[in-house]
This record gives C-alpha cells, sequence and structure tokens, in this order.
C-alpha cells in the first residue's frame, strides 16, 4: 500500500502541527467563537505551508498509483 514519506515537508508539518496544537482545543470545546477564530485558524494553517502538505502528498500518491 501506499506510505507517505513526510521529509520534504517536515518544517511544514511542524508548523502546522504547532497552529493546531494551539488551536483546536478552544474550536472543540467551544470556549471561542467559531465565527471568528476557523478563519483565523485556517488563515493561520495555509501560512503554515498546509497547502504544501496537500500537494506533497497528492503528488507521492499520484506517483504511487501510476506505478501501480
Amino acid at each position: 500500500g501506499f506510505v507517505f514519506d513526510s521529509t520534504p515537508i517536515k518544517t511544514q508539518l511542524a508548523n502546522c502541527s504547532a497552529v493546531t496544537t494551539e488551536m483546536i482545543p478552544a474550536l472543540s470545546s467551544g470556549s471561542v467563537d467559531p465565527e471568528k477564530v476557523l478563519p483565523e485558524f485556517l488563515k493561520r494553517l495555509k501560512a503554515a505551508g498546509v497547502d504544501d502538505i496537500i500537494k506533497e502528498k497528492q503528488a507521492q500518491y499520484d506517483a504511487w498509483k501510476a506505478s501501480k
């Protein structure tokens, strides 16, 4: 099966992990207004490199699928 190699995007993964660790508890507990905090969370994920993570995973999956 497909196994993702996170080496090329380890910095982005660490950055996104830091953002989620900071913001998810407040969002999931309902202690903040999601109308205000969710857009900020998504903005910070983008700045942390979430799009790079998605792009890299898709590229690796596509290469793996093409080899089958």
